[in-house]
């Protein structure tokens, strides 16, 4: 199948069109790729010249996005915080955010209430096209393929330990228990079965 003009691939804008085959393989790299046709005989299509540019602002519709939130504890309230003002400030990065919760007594439900933010319960129904993102911090759940496809520019997880150390539950406690000197946070992209 042949994709055209600003086609939408792993959340990169792609400025010319390609083959889904060749989109898929090199729409990660963020560079002009000009394919031969020899180049593409694993997909069967003769592109010619047709060229393939990758820009790194994730969807077309570029910022303010549609964000919805996915926390728990003290430590994601943090993150919210930080979202939440963006909606109000001059760069506008959130155009709107929302908060899913797995129960009505974590401190991200009192934060999402104070700030009159939408609060969903887990588990989630269909969410196609409602988000353009998502955020993950202290959740516990893992999220299911179905649910990271629905977001067209991913979802990020902020996770409170350089990983790969502390990976999982509990990174926090972790830290202080073994004594580690030093700390931080990841910020990761989740790809499902990753």
């Amino acid at each position: 199948m042949w994709n055209t003009v600003k086609a939408k691939v792993m959340g990169l804008k792609i400025l010319h069109g390609f083959c889904n085959y060749c989109t898929q393989r090199h729409a990660s790299v963020g560079v002009w790729v000009n394919r031969t046709p020899e180049k593409h005989r694993r997909c069967g299509q003769v592109p010619g010249k047709t060229r393939l540019f990758a820009t790194r602002n994730y969807l077309s519709t570029e910022p303010p996005w549609r964000v919805l939130f996915f926390g728990t504890d003290d430590f994601a309230v943090e993150s919210l915080k930080l979202l939440s003002a963006s909606r109000d400030s001059n760069d506008r990065v959130v155009e709107s955010l929302e908060v899913v919760i797995l129960s009505n007594d974590v401190p991200v439900k009192k934060f999402a209430d104070q700030s009159k933010l939408p609060v969903h319960i887990w588990p989630l129904g269909d969410l196609q096209g409602r988000f353009d993102v998502g955020v993950v911090v202290s959740f516990g759940c893992l999220l299911r393929e179905g649910l990271i496809n629905q977001f067209p520019c991913g979802i990020l997880n902020v996770h409170p330990s350089l990983l790969p150390r502390w990976r999982g539950p509990a990174p926090v406690f972790h830290t202080i228990l073994h004594g580690d000197t030093i700390t931080g946070v990841s910020v990761m992209q989740i790809r499902p079965k990753r």
